[in-house]
């Protein structure tokens, strides 16, 4: 049989254990009260002060990922967006375009800004149109292309193909039914005719169809 502790050893066990959770659930308050005060709120808030631009950067590449240069890209070693000869500009159906500033203004309360480099978002579905399905998004950002950029989003809003257009204004396109029935804007003259950034290339948004 087991020895029988006295009722006094009992007591002063449960005592030191009683302590010991106490010392334990202090400890748990001082590391929530430590990482609350090291928190920092983006409206100013009772965790801290405003965050500065660095840090409202650095969020924003930490919620966002790496941003693309629009104006700067240049693809890998062996790779070319060039226009061949004989070929017609294809819009990706799959791909889309959304200026950033709709997507982070309802979050940040800040207005969508007039002037400096605008970033845009690039979606390109490679499977359907299911959300778990294969697809590819990237941030862009341009200081050169924005009436550009501005543009393709306005095409697509009106449901009028950029790249069609790109050939119709190019003289590509020669039978009539497959011209855009539409009526061209001075806008539309002088973007349709322009050869997209190499990055849309690259990340799937045109692409260049051999005849």
């Amino acid at each position: 049989c087991y020895p029988q502790r006295r009722s006094g050893e009992v007591e002063e066990e449960e005592e030191k254990w009683i302590e010991e959770l106490q010392r334990i659930g202090e400890d748990a308050d001082s590391d929530v009260d430590e990482a609350a005060s090291d928190s920092v709120c983006i409206d100013g808030g009772e965790n801290g002060a405003d965050m500065t631009n660095e840090e409202v950067d650095e969020a924003d590449h930490m919620t966002w990922g790496i941003v693309v240069s629009l104006d700067d890209f240049v693809g890998p070693p062996g790779w070319s967006s060039d226009e061949p000869s004989n070929a017609s500009l294809v819009k990706n159906p799959l791909a889309s375009l959304i200026p950033m500033a709709i997507v982070t203004t309802p979050v940040t309360g800040s207005d969508i800004p007039n002037n400096g480099p605008k970033k845009y978002i690039l979606n390109v579905n490679y499977a359907g149109n299911e959300m778990c399905e294969s697809h590819v998004r990237v941030v862009l950002e341009t200081i050169d292309h924005i009436d550009l950029m501005d543009w393709y989003i306005g095409c697509e809003s009106k449901a009028i193909d950029a790249g069609k257009l790109y050939c119709e204004v190019k003289g590509l396109v020669k039978s009539t039914e497959e011209k855009l029935d539409l009526s061209r804007t001075s806008s539309d003259e002088r973007y349709a005719g322009s050869v997209p950034p190499t990055a849309l290339f690259y990340y799937g948004y045109f692409s260049w169809n051999k005849k």
